[in-house]
């Protein structure tokens, strides 16, 4: 899939590609969700701190062969364990 502009720029910024795995989600209220992600070198290049963020990746729901990013803030983080928590409003 291809991440057009937003790509390019990223890279030529130089933010790196993580591979994170999801390990659990939980409703903290309605609308709301906290989901927890491990990753086995996402720590290697940094220790977050409070206003850290990660751009993450998902497939446009428009077309199909692009993606779109959006910047979420890293909370909860593990260093030693390799894991954190971001949060999600869910949208309708």
């Amino acid at each position: 899939m291809a991440r057009g502009f937003q790509g390019t720029m990223l890279r030529a910024l130089g933010a790196n590609e993580h591979v994170i795995t999801v390990e659990a989600a939980v409703d903290v209220v309605p609308g709301f969700r906290r989901v927890r992600f491990s990753s086995t070198d996402l720590f290697d290049d940094f220790e977050p701190g409070p206003t850290d963020y990660l751009r993450l990746w998902f497939p446009d729901p428009v077309d199909e062969n692009l993606q779109v990013q959006r910047g979420y803030t890293i909370i909860d983080a593990d260093i030693d364990a390799g894991t954190f928590a971001i949060d999600f409003v869910i949208h309708e």
